[in-house]
């Protein structure tokens, strides 16, 4: 659909130049780190079982730059819940599964009822509600995209597209709406955008004079396209309707909410298709029967707000200037299909129109009997300010059915759920701190020394979690002592019998060997202080409290087995430590010390000047080395083998 046309009021971004995928990626990963962006996948169970999504889901997996995909699932049981988190577990990006008909996310839908702001029907419409309630719950993204899991020609270009323009820092928009034709082999589809929205739209025109709101719609070349993005602040105060009327919608509300500057749309693909609805003529509950009422009736109340007044003969005027006009609309499109050798179905097309007409009469008939409903649900901000603590109770609940069902389905599969996760994060932090040379060969290596590879984050039995009922008591291993016992040892009894019950956790200050600083000059970082206990000591206290340790990450001891290695000029340590070339003007550092901050040392390789912040026995560690980084990884990882769940890093 490459061609150079811009509407007045709405940008619209072509494909021109065939610019690849690679290239876009390339962008987005670039803005990730000023502007995180994420995907909301609405889905029924039943897309599970079609190619579709497994196709989708092929695609995704090579997808770099998102840091969050959110799955509503619905009309799904246990079993059927089990089994997506199975089937969504090959993404890297560790897709949170929202499993909307489990009984933790349908109590949060009866604390609604109860404060009335509940949906009022299941559906897509409630199903994105509720994912952009989690996300914005979790905070993790500033830009989302949302696309339907029924895409049969999906590719991953099509959502570096949708992204780009909102994840952009530069060009200001704060949505994006796709376009694309729908086109099959041998055949036109989308016959509600072209048959029903097109020549409703154009007659409500005519019928209601110049409008800008339905020059607004009449801008976007589909406008029904199921695909957007838009930046998270527009989802705070976005009114979503529980029905079909969910894209037609979305642009009702970007038009009263966003000034027409900021809004795009985006040429996704040469040719695009995905599930087909029936028409279903006689079941006015289902199919393109049900979606076209409800967005006929969603223009109608739209154009209420704005001012408009219906009456039951201007409804039946609307009816026939719009039959009309898709009439007229069908030999258009006759005409393109013969043009392009596609097959066209003239009788279809007009059975579909007869019964949009009848529906757009039905429509209106309906909003005139009542014109105060208030289809929509609440938003976001007024449910936070009706229960404050929401969010938490989303979090909370999604975190939990993840956690107790996601363990259930074997061994395997949370591997395959968090490793390429995993790596694609670490990957992404190391490029930013050491450049992509060798970055391949450094992210196996910390994955290896952290012992990551192919496991899922570790569980413990205290939740990983610091919430208003944590309470830390902050402790040296020898504030409390006893003649002839291992002052650790007295410290766990002190707490069983003084502080049990009222604290949950434990800050245990540096408990290593040292030289100087109260223990902040650490000697060897693999062994407990012998005149405080041992690492049993440690591990009994973290069995029985959350444990917090101190990782000292600037420095380390004078004493210790690196430095000692750095002047013999051997391995681990003798490139370790930061140093200061002769000559350095370092006049401009400012330090509340009065020792020197280049302190000169006799070495096996001469005389070398190393830079001590704090003091002289505590020299600077170079992290600039990725051996550093790894030595303290492997440390980290040894750490939470002795039971260490929460780590504060000293002097960063």
């Amino acid at each position: 659909m490459a061609d150079f046309y811009q509407h007045p009021q709405i940008t619209t971004l072509h494909r021109l130049g065939g610019r690849s995928v690679e290239s876009l990626e390339a962008d987005l990963m670039a803005f990730r780190d000023a502007r995180p962006m994420g995907l909301v996948l609405p889905s029924l169970y039943s897309e599970l079982e079609r190619p579709a999504l497994a196709h989708i889901v092929d695609e995704l997996s090579h997808v770099p730059y998102l840091e969050q995909v959110i799955v509503g699932l619905d009309r799904a049981d246990e079993r059927q819940y089990r089994h997506a988190l199975r089937f969504f577990s090959r993404l890297p990006q560790r897709p949170e599964v929202m499993w909307n008909d489990g009984p933790r996310l349908q109590r949060i839908l009866r604390l609604l009822e109860a404060h009335g702001l509940a949906p009022e029907e299941p559906g897509k419409g409630r199903n994105v509600w509720t994912m952009f309630g989690y996300l914005l719950a979790t905070g993790r993204v500033q830009a989302v995209a949302l696309h339907d899991c029924d895409i049969v020609t999906y590719e991953r270009g099509m959502l570096a597209r949708l992204l780009y323009p909102v994840a952009h820092p530069g060009l200001g928009f704060a949505f994006a709406k796709g376009f694309y034709p729908r086109v099959t082999a041998d055949r036109i589809n989308g016959r509600v955008c072209r048959l029903l929205v097109t020549p409703l739209v154009r007659a409500l025109r005519k019928v209601c004079g110049p409008d800008d709101y339905l020059e607004f719609l009449d801008a976007f070349r589909y406008p029904l396209a199921g695909e957007f993005a838009l930046r998270r602040d527009l989802i705070e105060e976005a009114r979503i309707p529980s029905d079909w009327g969910l894209e037609m919608s979305i642009l009702s509300e970007l038009y009263r909410n966003q000034a027409t500057s900021s809004i795009c749309q985006v040429d996704l693909a040469d040719a695009y298709d995905h599930k087909h609805q029936d028409l279903s003529a006689g079941d006015a509950a289902a199919g393109l029967n049900r979606m076209s009422s409800d967005i006929a009736l969603s223009l109608f109340r739209k154009m209420a707000t704005n001012g408009q007044v219906f009456s039951k003969s201007r409804i039946r005027t609307i009816k026939a200037t719009y039959y009309r006009n898709a009439l007229d609309i069908i030999d258009r499109y006759h005409d393109d299909a013969v043009f392009n050798g596609l097959r066209y179905d003239r009788h279809r097309e007009i059975q579909a129109v007869e019964l949009f007409a009848e529906n757009v009469l039905d429509a209106g008939m309906a909003f005139l009997g009542n014109a105060t409903a208030t289809p929509f649900m609440p938003t976001w901000r007024r449910v936070q300010s009706a229960i404050p603590d929401i969010f938490e109770q989303l979090v909370d609940a999604v975190e939990s059915d993840l956690d107790e069902f996601g363990g259930a389905i074997g061994p395997v599969v949370p591997s395959m759920r968090h490793s390429q996760h995993v790596r694609q994060r670490v990957a992404q932090h190391l490029s930013a701190v050491y450049g992509d040379d060798g970055l391949d060969a450094l992210t196996d290596a910390v994955l290896e020394v952290a012992d990551l590879r192919g496991h899922a984050p570790i569980r413990t039995r205290q939740a990983a979690r610091w919430d208003a009922q944590s309470v830390f008591v902050i402790t040296y291993g020898h504030s409390v002592v006893r003649p002839g016992e291992a002052p650790l040892r007295t410290l766990f009894r002190f707490l069983q019998s003084e502080l049990d019950g009222i604290v949950t956790g434990v800050h245990l200050l540096p408990f290593f060997p040292y030289s100087s600083d109260d223990g902040f000059s650490i000697v060897d970082y693999d062994a407990v202080d012998p005149a405080l206990g041992t690492w049993a000591d440690v591990e009994r206290i973290a069995g029985a409290y959350t444990l917090m340790a101190d990782v000292v990450l600037n420095h380390c001891s004078r004493e210790s087995t690196w430095f000692s290695n750095f002047v013999a000029g051997e391995q681990p340590g003798a490139d370790w430590f930061v140093t200061v070339p002769e000559g350095a003007d370092l006049s401009q550092v400012v330090r509340p010390r009065s020792t020197p901050v280049a302190v000169p040392v006799e070495t096996a390789h001469g005389l070398q000047r190393v830079w001590c912040t704090f003091s002289e026995d505590q020299v600077d560690l170079d992290f600039s080395n990725p051996a550093v980084l790894l030595e303290f990884l492997r440390i980290l990882r040894d750490f939470v083998g002795h039971g260490v769940r929460y780590f504060r890093l000293d002097a960063v």
